[in-house]
């Protein structure tokens, strides 16, 4: 079923009669573009824990938003952007969002446009085919966090994979190509509107949180000093049969990997 617009989405969920109005207020604002299973989750919880850096949430994620919606009795995405803008900074006044491109799309407002002052940081994921594999797994299975810091159970659904290697890569292709056409696609609109975002990677943040933290600070102008320890329970969901499947194709399917690296833009 194709999604509906924010605007419809809002509707769907207050009454008109229930709308509030919510005034644009003053805030230094971070962007945090992503890509699916880049550590978007543990990172904004890294960053919510320093108690300078907002609250990253994803506010336009239409699966996760309707209780904040009908909470701030929104019908419109400015008086929604600005509700959340209010009640999510943090006491100096940060306020932060993460926006995958998906969320970008549905909007009828130019988003990158409303939020061309702010600070921008774009986090992806060197290894994509690591990045392709734990986007099938997360859909496959449903679980796509592991917020308990806890080892993550297999799912029986995960030892049915590999019964059929066919099915399973070519899921993994579908996966690899959706990545790379997000990343395409946000590669191309920060260089038409001169954006220079902070570049961050999972595998970076995974080595040294702790500096990819710092960094954003430094990025936006916050003084390192001012912002408690980051600290996270999130753990990776990641396991034996993530490696397993990469080892595999890796192998297998070297002239597609060969093909989908050379479209792919470049890392920093």
């Amino acid at each position: 079923m194709p999604r509906r617009s924010n605007r419809e989405h809002l509707e769907h969920l207050v009454e008109a009669s229930a709308a509030r109005t919510w005034p644009r207020p003053d805030r230094r604002r971070l962007i945090i573009l992503f890509t699916p299973r880049s550590g978007s989750s543990w990172f904004g919880d890294l960053l919510r824990s320093t108690g300078n850096l907002g609250t990253p949430e994803e506010f336009l994620n239409q699966d996760t938003n309707s209780e904040v919606v009908r909470r701030f009795a929104t019908r419109t995405e400015a008086n929604y952007l600005n509700a959340v803008e209010t009640e999510t900074a943090t006491p100096n006044g940060v306020f932060s969002m993460e926006l995958i491109w998906g969320h970008i799309e549905l909007a009828e407002p130019d988003l990158l446009g409303y939020y061309h002052d702010a600070y921008f940081v774009y986090l992806r994921r060197r290894d994509i085919l690591a990045q392709a594999i734990s986007l099938l797994l997360a859909t496959e299975t449903g679980v796509f966090h592991n917020p308990s810091g806890a080892s993550a159970a297999p799912d029986s659904r995960q030892s049915q994979i590999l019964v059929s290697p066919e099915k399973t890569f070519a899921a993994i292709r579908r996966w690899w190509g959706h990545l790379l056409n997000y990343e395409c696609l946000t590669e191309v609109q920060c260089a038409i509107r001169g954006i220079n975002p902070l570049r961050l990677y999972y595998e970076e943040i995974t080595k040294d949180p702790v500096e990819a933290v710092n960094r954003v600070l430094d990025h936006c102008e916050i003084d390192r000093e001012a912002a408690a320890a980051p600290t996270s329970s999130h753990s990776p969901v990641s396991g034996e049969m993530n490696a397993e499947l990469s080892r595999i194709f890796r192998a297998s399917q070297t002239d597609f990997i060969r093909k989908m690296e050379a479209f792919r833009p470049p890392l920093a």
